[in-house]
């Protein structure tokens, strides 16, 4: 039989050395989860980065292009007056004409915002499914758990108990049909 002291410094040693592994590992893995949480949220940054510039560049064209149809317009509109005004005719005619062109590129900025509030919101869209996606690889590592010291310590006190009885046979006052110690 095993001296019960140098089985409870067995028993305690490899339980302290079990309870520094699961630290470890617990240290270790809530080091990969904020890694990848890291890692996701950058993603999604640069993916809101390039998301914000493309919808720039949409905007910055979609305002150019409605600079160039306003000049083509008053161009047209000056020709049209100038013209008007050089053949003799005035009055309903001319501004009629006029009035056109000012509906046709009125429909024509509202086509290109129109089209401009279309391609934000798809924008927009992706951004809430980059967003949902950010979330799931944030949320698919999860932090390791530290244990507890209890379970070392009482592993320990249950093999010394254990230990005491093999070695010096049950205390006094111990009955093992009841399992409960008995104070005289």
């Amino acid at each position: 039989m095993c001296n019960p002291a140098a089985l409870i410094v067995l028993t305690a040693a490899s339980a302290a050395m079990s309870y520094q592994g699961q630290v470890q590992q617990a240290e270790a893995q809530t080091e990969a989860a904020n890694q990848n949480a890291a890692a996701a949220e950058e993603a999604y940054n640069r993916d809101m980065d390039i998301r914000a510039i493309r919808l720039k560049q949409e905007s910055d064209a979609t305002q150019q292009e409605m600079w160039v149809r306003n000049i083509q317009a008053e161009q047209a509109r000056a020709t049209i007056q100038t013209a008007a005004g050089g053949a003799g005719v005035h009055g309903q005619a001319v501004k009629n004409v006029t009035a056109d062109f000012e509906r046709q590129r009125a429909n024509n900025n509202f086509a290109l915002m129109e089209s401009f509030r279309v391609k934000s919101l798809e924008s927009q869209y992706g951004a809430d499914a980059d967003y949902a996606n950010f979330l799931n690889r944030r949320n698919q590592m999860q932090p390791g758990t530290t244990p507890s010291i209890l379970e070392p310590i009482i592993k320990t006190a249950a093999a010394g108990t254990q230990a005491y009885m093999s070695y010096y046979g049950k205390p006094p006052g111990f009955d093992a049909d009841k399992s409960t110690i008995k104070i005289r």
